[in-house]
C-alpha cells in the first residue's frame, strides 16, 4: 500500500485521499489491500479470508458440542459439523460484513471529500470475500 501512496502515475488528489484513508485504516484493521494502477483505472481491493477463522472456530465448536453432550465424535459427526459449520460461518460473515462495511464507508467519504468518483464490487472468491473500487484517472 505504502508504494502505491508514492506512485506518481496517481493524481495527487487521488494519493492524498488514499494516504488519509490508509492512515485511518492501518491502526484500526488488518485486512490484505491491494492496489493496481493500469492503463486509465486505479484499483483497490480490500480482501478478507474467512478459512482459517472458519476452521478454528468449527473445530472449537465440535469439541463443545462433544463435551456438552458427552458423545463420541464418531457418532454424531456429520450432524455436529455441519450444525458449527453453519452457526461458524453465520457469525463469522455478519462480522465480516459489518467491518467491510465500515471500512468501505470511509474510504467512500474520503473519496468524495477529495471529489473522486469511484465504482465499488464486492464478491467471494472461495473463501475470501472482496470489495473492489476502480477509480478512472482523467
Amino acid at each position: 500500500m505504502l508504494e502505491a501512496l508514492e506512485d506518481r502515475r496517481l493524481p495527487e488528489q487521488l494519493r492524498r485521499a488514499l494516504k488519509e484513508w490508509w492512515e485511518w485504516y492501518d491502526v484500526r484493521y488488518a485486512m490484505p489491500i491491494e492496489i493496481s494502477v493500469e492503463s486509465g483505472v486505479v484499483r483497490v481491493t480490500i480482501f478478507y479470508d474467512i478459512e482459517e477463522e472458519l476452521r478454528r472456530c468449527e473445530e472449537a465448536c465440535v469439541k463443545e458440542a462433544e463435551k456438552e453432550l458427552n458423545i463420541e465424535w464418531e457418532e454424531a459427526k456429520e450432524k455436529i459439523w455441519h450444525g458449527c459449520h453453519e452457526g461458524c460461518t453465520e457469525d463469522i460473515v455478519r462480522d465480516l460484513y459489518t467491518d467491510v462495511g465500515i471500512v468501505t464507508n470511509m474510504l467512500d467519504k474520503v473519496l468524495k471529500k477529495y471529489g473522486i468518483k469511484s465504482k465499488v464490487e464486492y464478491g467471494w472468491d472461495n473463501y475470501t470475500y472482496w470489495a473492489r473500487y476502480e477509480i478512472e484517472l482523467d
